[in-house]
């Protein structure tokens, strides 16, 4: 998943039309997702590798698309949707 993503983005981008990713680092709602190795291994298994993330809370990241969708200035610009409350 990790090359998934630029990878797609380049394909994206080279096509012309602007666009503007966003990039959320997780969601909240894929907590039950980590029980098994939180509770074996003490992390959370992630496809990207060893980081330390604020997952978004879907709201937050359905704020962060209507705002994108709806302001002027946000073409071929790139946002994380993170909440920022990671540790």
């Amino acid at each position: 998943m990790g090359r998934w993503h630029p990878e797609r983005e380049q394909l994206i981008r080279a096509c012309g039309i602007p666009a503007t990713l966003l990039r959320p680092c997780g969601f909240t709602t894929n907590a039950f997702d980590w029980l098994p190795t939180l509770r074996e291994e003490d992390y959370v298994l992630d496809p990207i590798g060893p980081v330390r993330a604020a997952p978004a809370e879907p709201p937050g990241a359905d704020i962060a698309v209507a705002v994108t969708l709806t302001e002027y200035g946000h073409e071929c610009e790139e946002y994380p949707t993170s909440t920022g409350r990671g540790g």
